[in-house]
């Protein structure tokens, strides 16, 4: 851009400076040929003179008596004609002039009875050298009658040479002229017009959105205050639409969470009745063949020693029947979970007693159980029993993920309890949060999302039915709770139990943070 603008600035000074010198050619050329003719006009009333002094002796006037050197010096080059009757053409011609424009112009004269003037040429003659001259011829008359004429023919060559000898001092003088405005133009454009926008851009590239005002001009009356004063007009409506757009961003965010959890919760709760309606046709259709079974195990139990290897075999198989029976028991308690019998009771208290309980057990026997209370003097209200069945679940699931995993140091569990504010729901509601750390092994992003589904389980075959952790988010629900797992494969899970206090009425999905 600086190179175009000195190129165009350039031009422009030459342009301008060609005109003016061509138009003061034309004066110079006017001018020189005014003088020109002034002087042979001169020379032709001294020429007159001269022959109306023969005239008047009688005598005649000979044709060569008036020499052009007389007049003219070298390196002037032209004639002196005298025509008293005799044909102009006879006369010889200048080298490199037209004589018969000398003859038009002597008959021009004699026919007009006054002096007459022709220029033979161009306006280029000043530039390069062509053929150029000057006529002038003026009538002789003697007692009024016109009895011939006088006139001149003369090269205007060493005048247009003078002429071009000027004309390059000319030329280099509008050569330095536009070099050094050039110059001088150029520089003041840089500050005027380039550097503001160097400027300009420089402040657009370390634009933040902390920025309010970016731009601004050195002269606050100039145009570039204008161009400052619209970008930063710009700047601030782009970042008022960016705020608006990441703000429709984030609510359609939450929309489509708030859409994705209610999918979930509609394939969870369609589960939920699929595993209702199967655990109430097995409790009716498996249930009372199980009875049967169980009456003739005790038969045969009568029937064998204790002691003999008959007896085993039949303890063995009433394991495994009331392993059913448990199953059963399971899924019907899924299939019909209520609140039960709700009252006002201390969280910590059965959350110290079901520790004290489990504490002791062989699964917990490696294991650092582990409590930090913060919210000791909250009460909830809720069926103990259920909760008590939900918290052993999720201790016996965190227990299995902390024995499965190769641990340098020994395994932990830590239990915590603060308050949580659900912010976001109609009203601030508190809830009794239940935080259950271990550095057990993990669950993969794969299967968390499946972990509450029925009869999912990451144990073994015959080690799990997958209906703990399902049962125990059935309970929490339905005391207007929230449960939610977070887990890094390796390093540990987090278990989230969100509870009502005692005195508050909230039954929707609760939102974690």
């Amino acid at each position: 851009m600086k190179i175009r603008l000195t190129l165009i600035l350039g031009s422009l000074l030459v342009l301008s400076m060609a005109l003016v010198n061509f138009v003061l050619i034309i004066f110079w050329q006017h001018d020189a040929l005014q003088r020109e003719l002034a002087r042979d006009l001169a020379v032709l009333d001294h020429v007159r003179s001269l022959a109306y002094q023969h005239l008047h002796s009688g005598t005649r006037i000979p044709s060569n008596l008036f020499s052009f050197e007389t007049f003219y010096k070298y390196p002037e080059t032209g004639r002196i004609f005298l025509y008293t009757g005799d044909k102009i053409g006879v006369v010889s011609a200048v080298a490199g002039l037209a004589p018969e424009l000398l003859g038009d112009t002597i008959t021009e004269s004699l026919y007009a009875n006054s002096e007459v003037y022709h220029y033979s040429g161009s306006l280029l003659g000043i530039i390069r050298s062509r053929p150029q001259c000057i006529v002038v011829a003026a009538p002789l008359v003697f007692h009024d009658t016109v009895i011939g004429a006088v006139g001149i023919i003369r090269s205007m060559e060493p005048l247009f040479s003078l002429l071009r000898q000027r004309e390059k001092l000319v030329l280099i003088y509008i050569l330095a002229n536009v070099l050094f405005w050039s110059l001088v133009g150029f520089f003041r454009l840089r500050a005027v017009v380039l550097r503001p926008i160097e400027r300009l851009v420089q402040l657009a590239d370390q634009y933040t959105d902390q920025d309010a005002h970016v731009f601004a001009a050195e002269s606050p009356t100039s145009e570039f205050a204008l161009l400052a004063n619209s970008l930063n007009t710009m700047l601030n409506r782009i970042k008022h639409d960016r705020q608006s757009l990441q703000k429709n961003i984030a609510e359609l965010a939450e929309v489509n969470d708030r859409l994705t959890s209610q999918q979930q919760e509609m394939v969870r709760t369609e589960k939920l009745v699929s595993v209702g309606r199967m655990a109430a046709g097995l409790a009716h259709e498996i249930g009372n063949p199980l009875g049967v079974v169980q009456g003739y195990l005790d038969l045969l139990k009568q029937a064998y020693p204790r002691n003999s290897e008959y007896a085993d075999y039949l303890r063995r198989a009433e394991q495994e029947l009331q392993r059913v029976n448990g199953l059963i028991r399971q899924m019907l308690d899924f299939a019909r979970v209520s609140r039960g019998s709700v009252e006002n009771f201390s969280f910590h208290e059965l959350l110290g007693s079901v520790i004290e309980m489990i504490r002791i057990q062989p699964l917990f026997k490696d294991i650092q159980l582990t409590l930090q209370a913060k919210a000791a003097q909250y009460t909830i209200c809720a069926d103990r029993n259920q909760l008590r069945q939900v918290i052993v679940n999720c201790l016996l699931n965190s227990a299995d993920a902390v024995n499965a995993a190769s641990l340098a140091s020994a395994g932990a569990i830590i239990l915590g309890t603060d308050i949580f504010v659900d912010e976001q729901a109609a009203r601030p509601v508190k809830f009794l949060r239940l935080t259950i750390n271990d550095n057990g092994i993990g669950i993969s992003e794969e299967q968390i999302t499946a972990i509450f589904d029925p009869f999912f389980t990451t144990k073994d075959p015959g080690k799990g039915t997958g209906l703990g952790l399902s049962v125990s988010i059935s309970i929490i629900e339905s005391l207007g709770g929230s449960m939610q797992m977070k887990s890094t494969p390796g390093v540990g899970s987090t278990l989230t139990i969100l509870l009502p206090l005692a005195g508050t009425d909230n039954f929707e999905k609760i939102k974690l943070t």
